[in-house]
């Protein structure tokens, strides 16, 4: 999720100072990488590919999306600046259930409930929906909007966060926040309050999260993230027991640095690579299926059961688009 293009005014300083104090090259052999045996992944029979629905441009630098059942509408959120700067740019839209654009600008911070609760997004990422409610992170926030209205009503401002970025639901009430850059997990159980809820390098800097029968589902991308949010070695699936905090790898390979993650029936995980551009179906203990790829920026996508419809925000192209899998 975390593109070149999007970090580099994060950056930029670090790189000048470092391409000037290396007067010569380094020989190739010095920092070559290390070849890193990851997951197999096989394309599917061609009778099974995913079919194309729809594919929406007009965004800026889309991040994530959820689907509203009861209205039968996605949110996206826009990041439209740096993902990590607070420049008040990012915003989140509105498109019907055939993708087409209801409300570019649907939400951005400045409607709310409250005077105290006016303050525009910065980079807002990852989206989670319940009773009307779509909660929204946003860089070291949590922000909650009224779907009815687009106001915000809430929001949490949590200040060790380095880098928020995916939600969901835990089986309590509970809105579960990942961290991607503090390798940490954060519960929020009633606003304002939260608390750290499990963090260490087994929960390999977590990127999505999602819930079913008492687990967890954690897309890695991977420890030791370097400057452009590379990793030495790639993320994997991860599950978690929610009431012993057991961590067990889905595959006992890395797989890539992954971003959005979506259960498919009890044993299936579908999850986005945002590096490599490709979307995968992983079944727990290791057997793999490349869905998609040529993707710039994978991101936090979401999946509908009832019509197996699989939708992604591509950040780098500024579009969201939708499959059918079979």
């Amino acid at each position: 999720m975390k593109n070149l293009r999007l970090v580099a005014p994060l950056y930029a300083a670090f790189l000048l100072v470092l391409l000037t104090a290396c007067s010569t090259t380094p020989p190739v052999s010095s920092i070559a990488p290390k070849a890193v045996e990851k997951v197999n992944c096989t394309p599917p029979a061609e009778s099974d590919r995913p079919v194309l629905l729809w594919s929406t441009p007009g965004f800026s630098a889309p991040e994530s999306v959820v689907y509203d059942r009861r209205t039968k509408e996605y949110y996206v959120s826009n990041v439209v600046g740096s993902a990590g700067e607070k420049d008040g740019k990012g915003w989140i839209s509105k498109l019907d259930s055939r993708g087409k654009m209801k409300a570019l600008k649907w939400a951005d911070g400045s409607r709310a409930t409250g005077m105290d609760l006016k303050r525009n997004l910065d980079a807002p990422k990852g989206l989670g929906l319940r009773d009307g409610i779509l909660w929204v992170t946003d860089i070291d926030s949590v922000s909650a909007f009224q779907t009815k209205t687009g106001k915000k009503t809430v929001e949490i401002k949590i200040p060790d966060a380095k880098f928020l970025n995916d939600l969901t639901f835990g089986e309590k009430g509970e809105v579960l926040v990942s961290d991607m850059l503090a390798g940490r997990i954060y519960s929020i159980k009633k606003s304002p309050s939260f608390e750290i809820f499990h963090e260490g390098r087994d929960i390999e800097n977590p990127n999505g999260l999602t819930v079913a029968s008492g687990t967890l589902l954690i897309a890695g991308w991977g420890n030791d993230i370097r400057k452009d949010f590379s990793t030495p070695v790639p993320g994997r699936v991860l599950s978690m027991n929610l009431e012993t905090k057991a961590v067990t790898p889905w595959s006992t390979l890395p797989m890539g640095n992954l971003d959005g993650i979506e259960f498919d029936g009890p044993d299936v995980a579908i999850v986005s690579d945002w590096m490599a551009g490709k979307v995968y179906s992983l079944k727990k203990g290791g057997k793999c299926t490349l869905l998609l790829e040529g993707f710039h920026g994978s991101a936090d996508l979401t999946f509908i059961p009832e019509t197996r419809t699989l939708v992604i925000p591509v950040m780098n192209e500024d579009r969201v688009v939708a499959y059918r899998l079979p």
